[in-house]
């Protein structure tokens, strides 16, 4: 067989691996609470499939060097499930290289919790000389036979609008679909270069991030597919953005504790549905809410619609209704979830904006755990996971954040040790009493609730070893739960 050779290697953290730890978050964090869930039951080992992955290129040609992971999983039972790399229990998610013959072997556990069998992998698979593939696969597949496309890089100049002077350091491409976790490389000649890409239509801004002073940008550029192997876009022009500089409305006593807001941007329109999410330029930022109820934001894209989730301790910006929705944007996708809370959103017009985000107060559940028994239960962790919602984005735990800047910036290992160190905020242990308050929730419908112990087990509901509480804004709701011995159920079974 014919061996496509290798050239020399981006680091993985080019890849869409890191996009979707940070970013992607929006569906496998709603998982979050099942982090406490271990595969192994009791002193049994966890079980492992071997999956082999063969990777060649469109014309059936091996390719060697190409990095493979197991991004995350379907259960065979829910195949609309979508679970992450079960850390916790299986280690660091792992990466094995194609040899020669495009071939490559990893180990994936066989159940993704208790006996809740894995039926499909999603397999991420980089080279540098090819677009990134991102796919499911049948765990049964042997192998799983993956193709990776031929594509296009862009390369582009900037200069800064206001002195007609070239940008040649410090300057990034952001991608639509997702785009913000690319690497992109900058000559010293200042001329930028993407990564090896696929996409019929999609929308790119250029980003100047100076050491001192707010971010520039590019205008959103509408690219398409060029006849060649590379697009080469000339002295794009960049700006500094708006401005924010707002404040929590006054209902809110002073002084604001653990103030926080999340500020995000979903630009781009897309020309049909089957390229939605490819065409959605994406760009987000966190700030501190001050003692006072004022927070800032230096730079955010003139000219697009800046989403707004804040948060501090007793309150929570609620979400719009479908008439202020309306009055902003003439999204057709723009519809509410009960379930979810949702932003309020504000026109980035001119150099500087000064918003306020309305709030209600936010609601609190006291939990009692018991034994089998009835006695009360010391030591039981408890997890939450009510779920925030972008306009035309995804979602993930309430008030969870990220800013663009620093996923452009800083390294990747960093980048995951901070997001690691956010923890989960809705968490608590029970004490002696087997009492445990969890804050600061939305007042909604549907919010997952985990409970786990060395030595019991939460009952199964509706399939899942979880419980759905609904509450209501300000509300302060007390639940039990009795929890069994473990293998009185077994998830799978």
């Amino acid at each position: 067989m014919r061996t496509r050779p290798a050239s020399k290697q981006r680091a993985l953290d080019t890849s869409a691996v890191l996009g979707a730890v940070l970013l992607g978050a929006c569906v496998l964090v709603c998982w979050s609470v099942c982090a406490y869930v271990s595969v192994a039951r009791g002193n049994e080992l966890p079980e492992y499939v071997e999956c082999r992955v063969h990777v060649t290129d469109g014309e059936g040609v091996a390719v060697a060097e190409a990095k493979v992971s197991p991004f995350g999983f379907r259960t065979r039972v829910e195949r609309g499930s979508h679970w992450g790399w079960p850390e916790r229990s299986h280690g660091p998610m792992p990466t094995v290289v194609t040899d020669a013959e495009g071939n490559a072997t990893i180990r994936v556990p066989k159940h993704i919790t208790e006996k809740l069998e894995i039926g499909t992998v999603t397999w991420i698979v980089v080279h540098d000389q090819f677009v990134e593939y991102n796919g499911d696969h049948p765990i049964d597949d042997d192998p799983a036979e993956i193709k990776l496309a031929n594509g296009y890089r862009i390369a582009a100049r900037a200069v800064d609008a206001s002195s007609g002077q070239p940008i040649t350091e410090k300057l990034y491409g952001v991608l639509s679909g997702g785009g913000i976790s690319d690497r992109w490389t900058l000559a010293d000649s200042g001329i930028l270069v993407s990564r090896v890409m696929d996409i019929e239509r999609a929308n790119l801004r250029l980003v100047h991030l100076p050491d001192d002073g707010p971010a520039l940008f590019s205008d959103l550029i509408m690219l398409f597919r060029p006849e060649g192997s590379r697009a080469f876009l000339k002295d794009i022009q960049l700006r500094p953005g708006t401005r924010v500089a707002g404040k929590l409305s006054d209902n809110v006593p002073r002084p604001i504790a653990n103030g926080k807001v999340i500020a995000s941007i979903v630009a781009g329109q897309s020309l049909d549905e089957s390229h939605a999410w490819e065409s959605r330029w994406q760009w987000s930022d966190v700030a501190t809410i001050e003692a006072d109820g004022t927070f800032e934001i230096d730079s955010l894209p003139q000219g697009d619609v800046v989403q707004v989730i804040a948060l501090c301790d007793g309150w929570l910006s609620r979400s719009p209704t479908q008439d202020e929705i309306a009055r902003v944007v003439d999204w057709s996708d723009a519809s509410l979830i009960a379930s979810f809370t949702q932003p309020q959103l504000f026109p980035l017009s001119g150099n500087m904006i000064e918003p306020i985000v309305a709030m209600e107060p936010t609601a609190t559940l006291e939990l009692l755990v018991l034994a089998p028994n009835g006695d009360p239960l010391e030591g039981a962790e408890v997890g939450m996971s009510p779920n925030h919602a972008t306009f035309r984005g995804g979602s993930t735990i309430l008030g969870s954040g990220f800013r663009a800047r620093e996923m452009l910036t800083l390294p990747r290992e960093e980048l995951i040790q901070r997001w690691r160190a956010t923890g989960n905020r809705f968490h608590g242990v029970t004490d002696s009493k087997g009492k445990t308050t969890i804050h600061n929730l939305h007042g909604r419908p549907g919010i997952s609730l985990g409970v786990f112990h060395s030595a019991y087990e939460m009952p199964i509901e509706n399939g899942r070893r979880s419980q759905s509480v609904s509450l209501n804004p300000g509300e302060s709701k007390q639940i039990t739960i009795q929890m069994q011995e473990k293998g009185t159920q077994v998830l799978g079974e």
